[in-house]
C-alpha cells in the first residue's frame, strides 16, 4: 500500500512543478519532451545497472512506443495545457474520469452490460464535470476543459493497451524505457520539424525539468511495484490521494478559488472513481 500512496502523492505534486515550469516560459510540448527525456534516461540506466533485458520483438517495441507517445506524452501535453486554462486541481479531477471510461470500454469489448456501479460512476462523473464547467464559465468553460477531457481518452488508451497479456511478459521498467523513448522521439521530431526547441532559461528552470522527469520515473515504478504487491483494486483506492493532492496544492500554492460548485463537482468525480473501482470486482474488468 505504501508504494501506491507514495506514487499518488508524487503524481499529485507533479502538476504544480509543471505549472511552475510553464510559467517561466516553458511551453507544453517542450516541457513534455524534456521531462520524458530525463525519465527515459533514468529508466534506461536503472535497467542496465540491474541487468534487466530490454530486447524485444520489433512489433512490440513499436507498439509500446506508440502507447507511450499517445498515452503518456499526449496525456501529459494535454494536461499541461489544461493546467494553464483551468488550474491543476480541476484538471486532475476531470482527468480522473478515466477509470469509468476504462471499465466501460472493458465491458463493451467483453460484450457484457455494465453493472450498476459502473453506470453510477459514469453518471456521477458527467454530473461532476457539468458543475465544473459552470464554475469555469459556461460555454467558454466547456472549451477550457476540452484538453483535460481529451486526456481522459488518451490515458484510457494507455491503460487498456498497457494491460494486454502479450505485453505483460516484459519487466515493467523495461516497458517504461520503450514508452518514454516513444514520447522523447515523437515529441523531439515534432520540435525539430517545427524548428524550435525551448530550453530552460535559467538554473531553476533546469531544476524543475529534472524534478519532473525524476518524479515521473519514480512514481511510475512505485505504482507498478505497488500494484504487483496489493492488486489493482486496492491500488486504485490508494491512488485517490493523487487528485486530492493536486486539488489542495492548486488551492494552497496556485491560488485557485474553492467554491461550493467546485467542491460538489469534485466530490461527484471522486465518488465516480470509487464506484468504478468497486465495479472492477465484476466480470467486465477481467478483460484488462
Amino acid at each position: 500500500m505504501v508504494w501506491v500512496i507514495a506514487a499518488s502523492i508524487i503524481f499529485g505534486i507533479n502538476p504544480a512543478l509543471i505549472s511552475m515550469s510553464t510559467s517561466r516560459g516553458m511551453e507544453p510540448v517542450s516541457q513534455i519532451f524534456w521531462m520524458y527525456a530525463v525519465s527515459c534516461v533514468i529508466n534506461f540506466f536503472c535497467c542496465r545497472a540491474s541487468g534487466m533485458p530490454l530486447k524485444t520483438e520489433k512489433n512490440k517495441a513499436l507498439l509500446m512506443m506508440t502507447i507511450g507517445l499517445i498515452g503518456m506524452g499526449g496525456t501529459g501535453c494535454l494536461l499541461t495545457v489544461s493546467y494553464q486554462l483551468i488550474g491543476t486541481g480541476t484538471s486532475t479531477l476531470i482527468h480522473f474520469m478515466y477509470p469509468a471510461i476504462v471499465s466501460g470500454t472493458a465491458c463493451l469489448l467483453a460484450k457484457k452490460f455494465p453493472n450498476g456501479k459502473m453506470i453510477s460512476a459514469i453518471a456521477l462523473s458527467v454530473l461532476g464535470v457539468i458543475l465544473l464547467v459552470q464554475v469555469n464559465g459556461g460555454h467558454n468553460g466547456g472549451m477550457k476543459i476540452f484538453p483535460a477531457a481529451l486526456s481522459v481518452l488518451t490515458y484510457s488508451f494507455y491503460f487498456i493497451l498497457n494491460g494486454r497479456p502479450f505485453l505483460k511478459t516484459l519487466p515493467s521498467q523495461a516497458k517504461c524505457v520503450w514508452m518514454t523513448a516513444g514520447v522523447w522521439i515523437g515529441f523531439g521530431l515534432y520540435l525539430l520539424l517545427r524548428g524550435r526547441i525551448i530550453i530552460p532559461v535559467d538554473g531553476f528552470g533546469v531544476i524543475l525539468i529534472l524534478l519532473t522527469g525524476i518524479s515521473s520515473a519514480v512514481a511510475y515504478n512505485c505504482l507498478v511495484y505497488g500494484i504487483k504487491k496489493i492488486g489493482s483494486e486496492k491500488a486504485a483506492f490508494a491512488s485517490l490521494l493523487e487528485p486530492l493532492t493536486s486539488m489542495f496544492l492548486g488551492i494552497l500554492a496556485g491560488g485557485e478559488a474553492f467554491t461550493l460548485k467546485k467542491g460538489l463537482g469534485s466530490m461527484l468525480i471522486l465518488l465516480s472513481v470509487c464506484c468504478s473501482t468497486l465495479s472492477q470486482k465484476g466480470r467486465c474488468s477481467q478483460w484488462i
